[in-house]
């Protein structure tokens, strides 16, 4: 019983040591689109699970503690609706509306008050840009919601 439970234990400590490229700026959108770049500073609180993003109910990205992600979305209003698996937050979610212009870019950032208590919030650049200066880049797990510039 106590061998599997030491290699449950050093896998995770594995998957929390690794890690991608810190910050980068995405590449430029098409010209009809917008940046919106979502964070998760935090490495600690439920920091064993993924936080679960979607953009206008498209999956958009699971970000680990210490990650970041970024999505091309048309100008216009959206929706960004964060979730966690049912136990890892007892079925909480968070919400953000906004309206994007072409070209912006716009940050967003994942706040955990204690392990109940979250909510998504956009941040200025300059603070969003330190925050997220030394978080691992993640990819997003959908087409982008508008197309990159070529």
């Amino acid at each position: 019983m106590r061998t599997p439970l030491l290699a449950l234990l050093l896998l995770t400590l594995v998957g929390c040591a690794s890690g991608g490229a810190t910050y980068q700026d995405a590449p430029k959108p098409d010209v009809s689109a917008s940046t919106i770049y979502i964070y998760r500073p935090g490495k600690f609180l439920l920091g064993a699970f993924d936080a679960q993003f979607t953009i206008d109910g498209a999956k958009t990205a699971n970000l680990s503690g210490g990650s970041y992600t970024y999505i091309y979305v048309s100008e216009g209003c959206h929706h960004i609706h964060q979730f966690w698996s049912y136990y890892a937050n007892f079925g909480k979610t968070s919400d953000l509306d906004f309206c994007s212009k072409a070209g912006e870019n716009y940050y967003v950032r994942l706040d955990g008050f204690n392990v109940v208590t979250w909510s998504l919030t956009p941040v200025e650049k300059t603070d969003a840009l330190t925050d997220i200066s030394n978080c691992t880049y993640i990819p997003s797990v959908t087409s982008n919601l508008s197309k990159q510039s070529k």
